[in-house]
């Protein structure tokens, strides 16, 4: 099988399997790319993601360039030129495929973000929705919800989850 992909102007930057068949591309512009791969499938049902969709993004000039998937709880993450990391979650029951007319619709974007630089890489950590950001000022982590943190003696303890350990990490 061979496909022909859209990608922005600049060419492709980053991509990740979203689901079954659907690959999202993003290419330094305001859209994530979904391409529909399935094989079978002959109607066009690629689809975009954009940032003047994001609350708080409307009307920003930023640009995506890297994205990352996390399959168990359905969430597309992208990072930006301006340092946000965006993630849009998946909120239909049906299979992660292409084929429902307007497919966009079921991805809600949340709001985003600012780490305060450009994101060079995304990653997911296993089940718990616990999204690892590399950059040039490090690693950031950005967990699906608020993390507890205790400080004391300038090191602190982060707990991600109830059921993770809990790392000591240098604040300061």
């Amino acid at each position: 099988m061979s496909a022909k992909l859209s990608v922005g102007r600049d060419g492709l930057l980053d991509s990740c399997w979203c689901g079954l068949g659907l690959l999202a591309c993003v290419s330094n512009d305001q859209v994530v790319r979904v391409n529909d791969l399935v094989e079978d499938n002959e109607a066009d049902d690629n689809f975009i993601l954009t940032l003047a969709d994001v609350p708080g993004m409307e009307g920003r000039q930023d640009k995506l360039t890297t994205v990352s998937y996390q399959s168990s709880k359905r969430m597309l993450a992208a990072g930006t030129q301006g340092g946000r990391v965006i993630v849009w979650k998946h909120n239909g029951s049906r299979p992660l495929t292409g084929d429902a007319a307007q497919p966009e619709r079921a991805w809600t974007p949340l709001p985003p973000v600012d780490i305060g630089t450009q994101p060079e890489a995304l990653t997911w950590a296993g089940a718990d929705s616990v999204l690892a950001v590399c950059s040039s000022a490090g690693l950031h982590v950005c967990p699906e919800t608020i993390p507890r943190r205790v400080m004391r003696d300038a090191w602190g303890t982060v707990r991600l989850s109830e059921r993770t350990g809990t790392p000591s990490l240098p604040f300061g």
